[in-house]
């Protein structure tokens, strides 16, 4: 069943006729987000401007039982904003205004399809940025984030979307507009916020984020271990949580992404490595050190558990980046590396396809050994890059299997 022509002519009346694609040719750039294996032609595509219209444009839908799939920037890599034609979808891209900087309370209100990264951007003359960074945080939406309730390398320490929402504005299927939470961390009555927080568009759709702002840290120290083993990596992570040493970020790349990334981009990364684990600490901790020299880790507790497990080598990042500064070492680490990951497997997608997904972090190892083996009796190649790790999870990892 498709969308009806009826239905698309009121969703034109309320958003205007170039906010409404029904042609074939032009919904075909909706077909998929970032994961190209599963795709959909939507019935239709529409684009709301503020929290009323979407209230419109919902209703409307209601009214004709048509189904409605919310979607930002297309940057998911599970397919979570995927349609049929029996279905719309309503794209938030459009609501891109950050509508209020509230330096008293701490937070920023913005419209769904605000971009991450533009939302540090805005604050950043104010001493402030917005803490949680997913891969994509130069192209994906702050709605889209909420949806899933998105992280990113700094998830260890910072925690995902949901620690750094205070309110939100969502429009329910039937039209109805719901304010939650409000511009503090804590409200009265049931925190009925955090329950659509990660619901992936299915309780409705948000429009407006109130965002928690957070001072940068004083200082930040990254630092590169390399080893023989993936094993030795994954207990290195192991290890380092169980110390109680809480880094910024924990990532491994295996040695098959390794090499992806140096035949592209020639980081100087170890070819010869079967794991390499990036570490960082940032805050007065890591201004503690902050002038050791590069070649010189330096930083209790990481350097015995690094040891313990047999790392050939320490050293710190900001090395792999002959001439620059320790601020530009930490940009290629979070700003370009998982950005330029996803670019060079994207230039390979006749080999690659890409997905996330969760392991727990005590069968880490195993895990990931039993994968590759099974994988490798099928001919096919299994890579982990940007393992991030949260609580005792290893999150938001990406696996690029060859087809």
């Amino acid at each position: 069943m498709s969308v009806s022509k009826s239905l698309i002519r009121r969703l034109e009346r309320i958003c205007g006729s170039e906010s409404v694609l029904s042609d074939p040719d032009e919904l075909l750039v909706y077909e998929s987000d970032a994961y190209p294996l599963v795709r959909g032609l939507p019935g239709g595509v529409v684009f709301p401007t503020s929290t009323e219209a979407t209230s419109q444009v919902l209703k409307a839908l209601h009214d004709h039982e048509v189904a409605f799939v919310p979607r930002g920037s297309g940057t998911s890599l599970a397919g979570g904003c995927l349609t049929g034609s029996d279905a719309v979808m309503v794209c938030t891209s459009k609501m891109k205004r950050i509508l209020e900087v509230d330096l008293d309370n701490e937070c920023a209100i913005v419209e769904a399809g605000v971009i991450t990264q533009e939302i540090s951007d805005a604050v950043a003359e104010y001493g402030y940025f917005y803490a949680p960074d997913p891969a994509s945080q130069s192209t994906c939406t702050i709605g889209g984030n909420v949806a899933t309730d998105a992280g990113g390398p700094h998830t260890l320490k910072y925690g995902v979307t949901g620690h750094h929402v205070f309110g939100l504005t969502v429009v329910l299927p039937c039209g109805e507009v719901l304010p939650l939470g409000g511009r503090t961390q804590t409200t009265h009555g049931y925190d009925l916020g955090s329950v659509f927080i990660g619901s992936e568009g299915t309780l409705g759709l948000v429009t407006e984020v109130t965002v928690k702002l957070t001072r940068p840290p004083a200082a930040y120290r990254t630092v590169l271990a390399v080893y023989d083993r993936m094993d030795d990596a994954g207990n290195t992570v192991r290890d380092i949580i169980a110390a109680g040493i809480v880094p910024a970020a924990l990532e491994i790349m295996d040695q098959a992404i390794v090499h992806i990334l140096e035949d592209a981009y020639a980081y100087g990364f170890p070819r010869d490595a079967e794991a390499v684990l990036i570490i960082e600490l940032d805050g007065i901790e890591a201004g503690r050190f902050a002038e050791l020299p590069f070649d010189v880790v330096g930083l209790p507790g990481l350097e015995d558990v690094a040891r313990q497990h047999q790392a050939v080598q320490r050293r710190a990042l900001c090395d792999l980046v002959a001439g620059q500064t320790r601020e530009h070492a930490v940009a290629v680490h979070h700003r370009q590396l998982d950005a330029r990951i996803e670019l060079r497997v994207a230039q390979l997608a006749e080999i690659y396809s890409t997905t996330r997904g969760w392991i727990c972090l005590c069968i880490f190892a195993i895990a990931r050994h039993r994968v590759n083996t099974r994988v490798h009796r099928k001919v096919l190649e299994l890579a982990f890059i940007r393992n991030a790790v949260h609580s005792l999870r290893v999150t938001g990892s990406i696996a690029f299997c060859k087809r």
